[in-house]
C-alpha cells in the first residue's frame, strides 16, 4: 500500500514538475521519481518505526515493527527491477 501511494504520489508530483506527458520517461525523470519514492517509503518506515517505540503492548510493537520492516523490504525489491529495468532501457 505504501509503494502504491509512494508511485502515485511521485507521478503526481514528476507529471507536475515536467508536464504530463506519457511519452517514454527520460532518464532525469526515472530518478526523480525514485527520490519522491524513497523518500516517502523511508518516511513511511520511520514514521511508523517511531510510533512503535512509543506504543506500549507488545503485540501492536510487533506489528507495527512487522510493518515497517515489511515496507522496507518491498521497496528494495521494488528498487531492484528499477535497477533492472532502467539498465534495458537506458544501457
Amino acid at each position: 500500500m505504501t509503494e502504491l501511494f509512494a508511485d502515485l504520489f511521485g507521478d503526481i508530483i514528476i507529471q507536475t514538475l515536467f508536464g504530463a506527458t506519457k511519452q517514454g520517461k527520460s532518464k532525469k525523470r526515472f530518478w526523480i521519481q525514485g527520490i519522491f519514492r524513497t523518500l516517502i517509503v523511508l518516511g513511511f518506515a520511520i514514521i511508523v518505526g517511531i510510533f512503535a517505540l512509543i506504543v506500549p503492548q507488545f503485540i501492536t510493537k510487533l506489528i507495527l515493527i512487522i510493518l515497517s520492516l515489511g515496507a522496507l523490504v518491498h521497496y528494495f525489491y521494488h528498487t531492484l527491477e528499477s535497477i533492472k529495468n532502467y539498465r534495458r532501457t537506458y544501457l
